[in-house]
């Protein structure tokens, strides 16, 4: 992969649970940059119905596969029943995968669907990853 090896485009976020269902979506912005084997991915989702998942919350859709291990930074994220101003949301994507396993703060505990139960959240993130695309 060189510098020349450059795309941008929009992608389709999904809020998933690992076990079944999608959260239903109203998505403001998303874009990705890929230049080389470094993707970007920005979103905005400004309406999210996250009840009726079953499992622990995923973000999928990544327009690319991940490459070995990548953190991820919620910037800001109001979908679920604990206080998230005293316990943020990240995660964490593995290698093969299109998804973001979400968790609690800095551990690795998933978050489950009981979760989720914001019928009018929102969400504001960006992913920065290697890909083998």
């Amino acid at each position: 992969n060189k510098l020349s090896d450059f795309e941008t485009g929009s992608w389709t976020p999904a809020l998933v649970g690992s076990t079944s269902g999608t959260a239903t979506l109203t998505v403001a912005t998303n874009s990705y940059t890929k230049i080389g084997n470094t993707v970007r991915v920005d979103c905005y989702i400004s309406a999210a119905n996250v009840t009726g998942l079953s499992g622990a919350v995923r973000l999928s859709g990544l327009p690319f596969g991940v490459s070995g291990y990548c953190p991820v930074t919620i910037t800001y994220c109001n979908l679920f029943s604990f206080d998230e101003s005293t316990t943020s949301v990240s995660g964490f994507a593995e290698s093969g995968h299109t998804y973001v396993n979400l968790v609690f703060g800095s551990s690795k505990s998933l978050i489950q669907s009981t979760s989720a139960n914001a019928t009018n959240g929102t969400m504001m993130f960006t992913v920065v990853y290697k890909t083998n695309a």
